[in-house]
This record gives structure tokens, sequence and C-alpha cells, in this order.
């Protein structure tokens, strides 16, 4: 078994003092900016996943929840989403202000999580707050929580940080529970949206930086942690892999995938590379957002060399001077 890895020890008092009245000031600042989505009415997607939708129309009942669990409606298979619909259902009908307004509630408290997991790993306070400040009233987020039919995006935002938390503290403690706890957190996620299918790559990464689970020792002793840290991800990964099938056989039985004559494969990697410097970009300065965002028909070739060589320059960047400042990574 691995020693525990690097954790911060919260003890002094005015350390918990300022975390809970800047935990209490983030969830205020968001719940008050977000609150307006109350007054929202349905939109489109969301007669899919709610108001048409007769199982989940029709709230929490044996048949319906068993039509959650294997149900790949929508080209998705997203139990945890259909069975927080039908809850909403249950509890306020189709009244839209609740169904919003328990959007904002989860995002509000997946903003505390991401606070308190930045602060448990790192210590800082106020870096800590700005960054999950950020998370919580960026604009790019602001899509997910004030829409019904993206409840799946903040569950899994959700389970995604309560996963970490988890490991954080498996990490440190070694207790086969908190392992258990991480991983059945992270299939609940899975079982959310699909998209938590890399976090066993970021647990990775916090093995590395803040965790420090390789240590400092000579350079054969680290080198024999790492095979053990991959190993302790294996369950991680086949959920991933497990999820990952599932979804496609999900996409392409609702017609959601596309063929390779309908988009070859140089687009889709030209595509591919542009989207992430664009959304890198519009996370700096987010303008020109939208709901939908159609596929190119063509993409510039100076576009796409132009990203190809951010990326790369910025991937080289942080190798070289990663062992100065691992947190790049």
């Amino acid at each position: 078994m691995l020693p525990g890895c690097s954790t911060v020890i919260i003890e002094s008092s005015g350390k918990v003092r300022n975390l809970v009245l800047t935990c209490s000031a983030l969830y205020i600042i968001t719940m008050t900016v977000y609150m307006q989505t109350g007054n929202h009415q349905f939109v489109f997607d969301d007669e899919e996943y709610v108001t048409s939708n007769l199982h989940v129309a029709g709230g929490l009942s044996g048949e319906n929840i068993l039509w959650a669990i294997t149900s790949s409606h929508s080209s998705n298979w997203h139990p945890v989403t259909w069975l927080s619909h039908m809850t909403d259902v249950q509890l306020f009908e189709m009244n839209p202000r609740g169904h919003h307004l328990v959007n904002v509630s989860i995002h509000a408290v997946a903003s505390l999580l991401l606070l308190f997991l930045l602060f448990r790993l790192t210590g800082v306070l106020w870096q800590s707050a700005f960054v999950a400040a950020l998370f919580a009233l960026h604009p790019l987020h602001v899509e997910s929580v004030a829409w019904v039919a993206e409840r799946k995006d903040v569950l899994s935002a959700f389970f995604w940080f309560v996963t970490l938390l988890f490991y954080t503290e498996y990490a440190a403690k070694r207790k086969p529970a908190l392992y258990m706890a991480a991983l059945l957190s992270f299939i609940l996620g899975l079982m959310s949206k699909p998209m938590l299918v890399t976090l066993p790559i970021v647990m990775l990464l916090m093995d590395y930086w803040p965790l420090n689970c390789t240590g400092a020792e000579a350079r054969e002793q680290v080198q024999s942690r790492i095979p053990a840290l991959i190993k302790e991800k294996i369950p991680f990964f086949f959920c991933s892999l497990f999820s990952g099938l599932i979804t496609i056989y999900a996409q392409h039985k609702g017609g959601a995938t596309r063929t390779l004559e309908d988009f070859p494969f140089l687009l889709r990697t030209e595509n591919a590379l542009t989207s992430y410097v664009t959304y890198i970009f519009k996370t700096v300065w987010p303008h020109n957002l939208a709901v939908y965002y159609p596929f190119p028909s063509s993409i510039p070739l100076w576009q796409v060399i132009s990203s190809l060589l951010v990326l790369l320059l910025v991937s080289i960047a942080v190798i070289r001077v990663g062992r100065r400042f691992p947190y790049l990574c």
C-alpha cells in the first residue's frame, strides 16, 4: 500500500471561520445571480426531457424508475439525471420555477465543493475562492444552470467534485471506505453524464500535484510508485470504458452519430484542434456565445495550423517547467 499523500490539515479556528464565511458569501452570491431563472419557462429540449416525456411526467414509480435505468432516450444513458427530473415532477409538478431552482441549488453546492476541495489541497483560501467563484459565475456556465434539460451538466459537476474530495481523503488516509466512496460517486457521476470519463486522468495529475503521491525521493523510488498509482485507478478506468461504450451505443441508436461521409475525419480533426483554442479563448474573453454552434463545412488552414502551434507550444512549455511549477501540469 502506498503511504499517505500530501493534504492540508485545517486546524486553526480562524481558518475554519474564514472558510465558513467565504463559503456563505459564495453561496449567497451564486444563488442571487441565478435566482432570476426561477421566472423562466421551459424551453426547447425541456419538452423531450420533462414536459412531454410521459415517464418523467409520471413522477417516481416502479415502472418509471426501471425505464430510467434501462432507457437510452435522447441518445443518452443517464439514469441519475432522469431520476432527478422525476423527483422534480413529484415535488413541483410542471411548475418550471422549481425545476430551474433545483439546477441553481445543485450548481451552488458544487461551487462550494470546489472551494473546499481546493482549500483542502492547497491551504490557500482567497485563491481557492477566486477559482470557485469563477466556476460559479462564468458566462460559459449560464447555459447549464439556466436550462432545465442541462440538469445532467450540473449533476455531473457535483459528482465530479464529490469524487475528488473522497479521493483526496483516501490519498491522505488510505482507508478502503474512502476509496469505495470515491468510486461510487464516480459511478453516479457517469450515470448523470458521461463527461466524467476523463476523471481518472485528472486523479493521476492530482497525484503529481498537489497530492505529491510520487514524493520527492530518488528517481528509482518515484518510478516504483507510479505503477501502483495507475493500478489503483483501474476500476475507474474500467467504469469510464463501460460508460463510453454505452454512450456510443445510445448515441448511435438515437441517430446522434454521423458517418465519415457526413463529416470527414480530416475535418473532424481540424474542428477538434480549433475548438480547443476557441474554448480557451472564450474562457478568457466570453463573447459570441450561443446555444448551438453548427459544425463547420470547412475551416481555414491558417486557423488549424495556428491552433496546433498554440497547443504544442503550451504543452512543451508546461513539460519543460513542470518540475519547478508542478501546478501547471
